[in-house]
């Protein structure tokens, strides 16, 4: 009877146990063992799963989303490396983001979904759509898609060591921020923006590995495998070329804004809603402006 009460006792101490590692409702493991934390709200087909670009995380989106989630379900997502998911990982590739963001899907049983990358997120959602075109109706891109060919390794080089001067100060931070912003906005708001900017790696030893990952990444490949179609939603202040675009989804269509820079989501967002509620009408087949 002893030995049976010391099985009963084990088997419930496993189970315990068990428990103490069950995985967040908010939480999804990517296949490296990385936690990805998200947020959901609303509901409704198709899901919107808004993917953040460098140092961001998903709180950028916060500010957007009140007309989509009385539509929509609605996901924020942040990549591995940023805001609260892991930072434990080998290798920082765009494809491996792109299974992030699948496994997420994945998680929350999704069948339908239209993915929305800001910036660094247009190789993200296209790598993510490339790993499960069965359950992606549509790509939107902000700011991003201008010109898919690969930059040389010496202008990667530049790029890159420009970058890594933002985690030298205050200061570097904030000239690297008003060369992303409209000309026309003030230190002021300068300011406020490099206070928002807190998703992103305090150090540049997982930054800039991923910066560097992205620029390096070439979008050419996946683009011949998806068959969502693409749209993006990007600034007049420089030109994005169609044309090479639509040599692989020849529906590709872009939306120019005025009066912002890189970085509408924070300059403009009252604009961003006007131009992704006219994109995601034309696949959802009703208005999500309010």
């Amino acid at each position: 009877m002893r030995h049976r009460q010391l099985i009963v006792i084990t088997i419930g101490l496993v189970f315990i146990i068990a428990g103490c590692k069950s995985i967040p409702d908010n939480t999804a493991m990517s296949s490296d063992d990385v936690p990805i934390r998200f947020d959901v709200y609303g509901k409704g087909q198709p899901a919107l799963v808004f993917v953040h670009g460098w140092c961001g995380d998903r709180t950028n989106w916060d500010h957007i989303l009140d007309p989509y989630a009385k539509r929509s379900k609605v996901v924020t997502i942040d990549l591995p490396g940023f805001g609260e998911s892991g930072r434990e990982r080998d290798t920082w590739t765009m494809g491996a983001y792109g299974e992030d963001v699948m496994e997420v899907v994945k998680r929350l049983k999704l069948n339908q979904v239209i993915l929305i990358g800001f910036s660094m997120g247009d190789k993200v959602i296209v790598e993510a759509a490339r790993r499960m075109p069965e359950r992606v109706v549509a790509l939107v891109g902000i700011d991003n898609f201008r010109n898919i060919d690969p930059l040389s390794a010496e202008q990667i080089e530049q790029v890159v060591a420009i970058l890594s001067a933002s985690f030298k100060g205050e200061e570097a931070m904030r000239r690297f921020l008003r060369g992303a912003i409209h000309p026309s906005r003030d230190s002021v708001f300068v300011d406020s923006l490099a206070s928002q900017m807190g998703g992103c790696p305090s150090t540049s030893e997982i930054a800039i590995p991923i910066i560097e990952a992205y620029y390096l990444h070439d979008l050419k490949p996946a683009l011949e495998e998806i068959t969502a179609p693409i749209r993006a939603i990007n600034s007049d202040i420089l030109p994005t070329d169609i044309k090479i675009l639509q040599r692989f989804d020849p529906s590709f269509r872009v939306i120019n804004y005025s009066g912002a820079g890189h970085l509408i989501l924070w300059e403009d967002p009252d604009q961003l809603v006007r131009h992704l509620s006219e994109i995601l009408t034309e696949f959802t087949g009703s208005s999500t402006a309010q």
